[in-house]
């Protein structure tokens, strides 16, 4: 597997910087308030977890790439479920299943068909 797309980059790096920020805040959150303190532990874990495959992400490790792959249509299909079984559209849960939907399959297939190179067959 090459990372070698150009769509590839821009969309890990974008993706890593929004995990990171996601993480920034669990830690902010739960170290300096005292916001359901008893799952501070828990979330503390989380964040630093979370900060390391975004660092993964961010440096292309492909192991982050394929797991963000995964992740995201782990997720297209918890957003499709919560769009079918609940009795109400709702225009951001649209929005977030359509932009993994796009995460997924464009870093998927930027994957699973890396780009020739001339000369090698």
């Amino acid at each position: 597997m090459t990372l070698d797309s150009k769509v590839v980059p821009v969309l890990t790096r974008l993706a890593a910087v929004g995990l990171l920020a996601l993480a920034a805040r669990w830690l902010y959150l739960y170290i300096f308030t005292d916001y359901r303190h008893h799952l501070a532990v828990y979330y503390i874990a989380l964040a630093i977890v979370v900060a390391a495959f975004a660092i993964a992400l961010w440096f292309q490790q492909t192991f982050a790439v394929v797991a963000s792959v995964l992740l995201g249509t782990l997720g297209v299909l918890g957003v499709a479920f919560l769009l079918l079984s609940g009795g109400v559209s709702n225009p951001f849960l649209w929005a977030v299943g359509v932009a993994l939907g796009m995460y997924s399959g464009s870093v998927g297939a930027a994957l699973l068909h890396p780009p020739r190179v001339k000369g090698k067959h």
